[in-house]
Parts: C-alpha cells; structure tokens; sequence
C-alpha cells in the first residue's frame, strides 16, 4: 500500500477516525486499532508474509522478558534471538545469492555444477522491522530499557505502519514509551505533520518519479550514452533516490504526527554536507547510527589504532552494502565508500586538512555520485563501462534529456532545501512568515503538484530493501 496512494488515502481516512473516536482513557484499545490497521497495512502487499512480521515481533518479545527475568542465561537467550533475526533475513534475501555465487565459483575452478538461481520473493520492510527488533532485545540485554510486558504494545512499535516499510528504523527508547502512554490530538502537531507530508508527496511525485524515466533511459543505454548524458543520468539518480527515500522518512514523520507520535528524523540536507563523514551523519540516520552502535562501537569504534580503525570501518561499510541487497554492486558500493571515509577519518581529518569550502562540497557531491553508478548498475560489468564511459571524451557531449518540467521540480527542490537547510525539512518555513503569505506558498506548492506530479504511483525505491 503506498502512500501516494488512492488506497491509503481511504484506508487512512477510515483508520484515523476510528483510532481518534477511542475513549481518551482507552489507551488498550488504541493500539489495538494501530496493531490491527499496520497488520492489514502489512497484510495488503502479501497476507502470507504477516508471519515473518509475527515471528520477529514474537522472538525480540519473548527473548527480552527471558533475558531480563533469567540474567543468567541471558547471553545464550540473545543469541537464539539473534540466530531467529539473521536466518529469516539471510533466507529471505541472500539464498538465493549465495548458493548462485558459489556454483558458478564451482564451475570457474572445474567443477561443473548446473547454475540454480533461487527465486525467493523479497517481503517488502524486511530489513527494517528485522533491525528494529534486533536493537530492542540487544538494549534489554544492555539493561538499557526494560522488558516491555504487553505483547499488543510492543507489537504495535515492531510493525507501526507510518514508517514499516521503508523506514526511518527507530529505537524502541523513543517509539515504544509513546505508545505506552495516552495520546491526544494535537492541532499544531497535525499541522506540521500535513507540512511533511505535502513536501514528501512534491519531492516524490514531481521530482523523483519526473527523475525516473531519464536514469532508465541512461543505465539501459549506457554503452553508447554520451558523456554528458552519463553523468546527467547519475546526478538525475542521485536526486531520485534522495527524493524518494527522504520523501518516505518525511511522510512517514507526518503521518505519526497526525496520530500523536515523534519519529526521529531521518535525513538532514546530505547533499549540503562538505566532507563525506558530515554525508553519513546526514544520510538515513537511523541506519548510520544502528550500525555505529551496534557494529561499530562494539568492534571498538574509533579508541582503537589506525590499522583497526580502518577494519572497523570497512566491516560497517561492508555489511552496510550488504544490507541494501544481494549484489555485488552493493559490495562495491560499500567498499568505495569504506576508502573514501578511511582515507577522510583517519588522514584528512586527523591532520585537520583544510580545504576551501565550496570546493569541499562539490568534491564531496561529486564523489558520493560517482558511487551510486554502483548502487544503480545492475553489475559490476555495468558499472565499470558506466564509470569508464564518464571519463572517455571521445563519447561526445551532447545531451538528450533535458525537458522545462524536470528543471522546474530540481529549482523547486533546490530553492525550498537551500533556503531551509538548518531546519528540519525543506518546507520547514520559519516562524516570523506572515500567514497570508505561508498559506499562499502552500496554496502554490499544491497546486504545482496537482499540475505536475506523477500519479502513476510509483513504488519507492527503498521498498526492494
């Protein structure tokens, strides 16, 4: 069910007036509605792949009460925890890539085996309610929260829809006390939750799916591709995935909004970011800071010696990769980041290297698209001759994809994220605006998007993740 979406207008329609209706005291009976609402959510992609969620949200519950009410077994009980989390995961998502990879090593050294490709369908949030709950029962190990005593509580923040799918990952330290406690309707948080989620529906109906069409048409043509159009398809990708995933993160925050709850932010201006360790303290929050506090740190974060700290930050960047899918793109992808934040943290930053500040952020901006032709390609073959092809002036330098309605939406997003860049979002206006002339920017926003946007309901990209 996708929030740009026919669909879940009426499902979120209907599903907020009955949870506002609740008596202010029956808080049980709240979260039984948002439980049941995010299981028919859940439930409308594929009503099969319900268990997955149940069986997550059943062994993170019972493991944490376990691990708390037996402290001596609690090392044994995390890791049958954790075995449950990782088989369902690495079945789910990597079989299939796995088993292929080795047979065809197999057949390369001699040994001929016929090649099976494994088609295991991929549930959509998988690697987000799988980390979610994964870093709930660590943090009752860590006896950094206490055991939650109520299944249809804690089953509500495993698989709370606003953010299920795609994000952000949140821990169960912010979202599982609000659901704890009585909520009540709030107009100002409604309004801004209605703010996120205009911008969300503009950055992902006007940009990123007007973005789409031009980086399919470049990576499917990418042999004979001009030069220019090469690197106007991967700024045009990277605009789309940014677009698409914040839009999600900010639409996701809104919708919590409207129903009483605080999700953490998920993006902060990336692309504005000068060097490429402020890049991964800006881009999908949730998931840099899961993996520094449950991979990193643990591993010895950065207290350590050169040699280790760079192996630290080669294994994040690794299973990072990883995470985004069963590809070697994604390794590679992983890979060129871990040398480039290496080569940043442990020299550059450390010999507190200055470097002039617009040339630090188009170096940074330049570097980090370079790295989504892995992210992008559908091989590392397809990257390489993409890669090659964007330094090879003998490819020309003509371009083809230009039209006056996508340069329209990348001004918009521009100027709004520009000029909104130390606030929370890009239609975060600032409080001394007049209010004819707020509502008369909102006015124009929604009626550009009723004119210009996509209503094809394209599915985020983030939801093959």
């Amino acid at each position: 069910m996708l929030f740009n979406s026919f669909v879940f207008l009426c499902f979120f329609a209907v599903f907020f007036a009955i949870y506002w209706s609740m008596p202010r005291k029956a808080l049980y009976w709240q979260n039984a509605v948002l439980l049941l609402a995010s299981y028919v959510f859940y439930g409308w992609w594929d009503w099969r792949y319900l268990s997955l969620i149940s069986i997550a949200s059943l062994t993170s519950y019972l493991g944490a009460k376990w691990i708390e009410d037996k402290p001596s077994y609690k090392k044994p009980i995390l890791l049958v925890v954790l075995g449950v989390h990782l088989s369902m995961l690495a079945y789910f998502k990597y079989a299939g890539f796995f088993v292929s990879s080795l047979l065809l090593a197999l057949n390369k050294i001699g040994f001929n085996v016929d090649v099976i490709y494994l088609q295991i369908a991929l549930p959509v949030g998988i690697s987000f309610f799988t980390f979610q709950s994964l870093s709930y029962a660590i943090d009752v190990y860590r006896q950094k929260l206490t055991a939650s005593r109520s299944w249809i509580e804690f089953f509500s923040f495993v698989s709370f829809f606003p953010q299920l799918v795609a994000g952000p990952i949140e821990r169960a330290g912010n979202l599982l006390p609000q659901i704890q406690k009585q909520r009540v309707f709030n107009f100002e948080n409604a309004g801004r939750g209605l703010q996120l989620i205009l911008w969300g529906l503009i950055k992902k109906m006007m940009v990123a799916d007007a973005c789409a069409p031009v980086v399919d048409s470049v990576f499917s043509n990418y042999e004979t591709a001009s030069l220019v159009d090469l690197w106007w398809g991967v700024f045009l990708f990277g605009v789309q995935i940014y677009c698409d995933f914040s839009a999600y993160s900010e639409m996701a925050m809104g919708l919590a909004l409207l129903l009483g709850f605080q999700l953490m932010q998920n993006f902060n201006y990336p692309y504005f970011a000068t060097n490429i360790q402020s890049f991964w303290k800006r881009w999908h929050i949730s998931l840099t800071t899961w993996f520094k506090d449950y991979i990193f740190l643990p591993l010895g974060g950065s207290r350590v010696g050169k040699g280790r700290l760079l192996f630290n930050i080669f294994i994040v960047f690794l299973i990072s990769g990883l995470w985004h899918g069963a590809n070697f793109t994604f390794l590679g992808w992983g890979f060129y980041h871990a040398v480039l934040y290496g080569i940043y943290v442990v020299w550059v930053a450390k010999w507190q290297i200055r470097i002039p500040g617009l040339f630090a952020w188009f170096f940074t901006f330049i570097c980090v698209l370079i790295g989504w032709v892995f992210f992008r390609a559908a091989d590392i073959g397809q990257a390489g001759t993409f890669m090659e092809g964007m330094f090879s002036p003998q490819r020309g330098f003509a371009i083809h994809y230009v039209d006056a309605k996508l340069l329209m939406s990348l001004a918009i997003l521009v100027i709004f994220e520009w000029v909104h860049r130390h606030r929370n979002f890009g239609l975060d206006l600032k409080p001394g605006i007049a209010q004819p002339v707020r509502w008369s920017l909102y006015l124009m926003l929604l009626t550009l998007w009723l004119v210009y946007a996509n209503f094809d309901e394209q599915a985020f990209i983030y939801f093959d993740f």
